[in-house]
């Protein structure tokens, strides 16, 4: 039974682990160290993954105020521009409209920098539930094989996507592990599947339920 209420993890990373995550979210999109948004940009990531209740504004205002950098934004409109500026040359055509879509309206450059800062703010979380996810198969002394990569993909989805359904988690961790996956159906996806972790399941589990306890596990750690 999915939860009524979708649950979200908070990021608990050690303030040295948050930074490099932050950076290496940054590297992959080819943002500009050189630039003086760059500052900028790292201090609203971190300041909206620490503050989930900040808005954009509210966390570019407090990476202003904190900012050492020669040159930095005086004002919030002054940061925006050298935000906007930093980003700007690694976005693709695409990533100016709504939706992604060319044939759609072009966003403004404030909606373009909070999109933006939403896919990093999700990498971070994506490293941080991966983590999550690791360090509990760690703990629990699961063996490295064929059964516990399905069991690991499983329990990430739903971390990571605390409203991912069961054939969502299903077709996920299947595509994840299985070296060529093809194109099957639903319930041959759990079929091969179930026949690869029954040997692994604590007597009385399915692997769904199973997956649902190990997540609440960590979610309570988590707390």
């Amino acid at each position: 039974m999915q939860n009524e209420e979708t649950r979200n993890m908070k990021v608990s990373f050690s303030r040295e682990r948050l930074h490099s995550s932050i950076a290496g979210a940054l590297r992959r999109r080819r943002i500009p160290r050189d630039l003086r948004g760059y500052d900028l940009i790292r201090g609203v990531i971190f300041g909206l993954v620490d503050h989930p209740e900040y808005t954009l504004e509210v966390a570019l205002q407090r990476a202003v105020d904190v900012s050492k950098i020669p040159g930095s934004p005086t004002d919030l409109e002054e940061a925006y521009l050298q935000v906007f500026d930093c980003i700007e040359p690694v976005m693709r055509v695409c990533d100016f409209h709504q939706e992604g879509d060319v044939t759609k309206p072009v966003l403004s450059e404030k909606e373009i920098i909070q999109k933006f800062m939403d896919s990093v703010v999700y990498d971070v979380k994506k490293d941080y539930c991966y983590s999550s996810t690791i360090n509990f198969m760690r703990e629990k002394k699961f063996k490295d094989y064929f059964a516990y990569e399905i069991l690991k993909n499983m329990i990430f989805k739903k971390l990571i996507a605390d409203d991912s359904t069961e054939e969502c988690m299903y077709e996920y961790a299947f595509r994840k592990t299985f070296v060529n996956p093809g194109h099957k159906t639903a319930d041959e996806i759990r079929m091969e599947v179930d026949s690869e972790v029954k040997a692994i399941l604590p007597k009385g589990e399915t692997l769904y339920t199973y997956v649902l306890k190990c997540v609440n596990e960590i979610r309570e750690k988590n707390c």
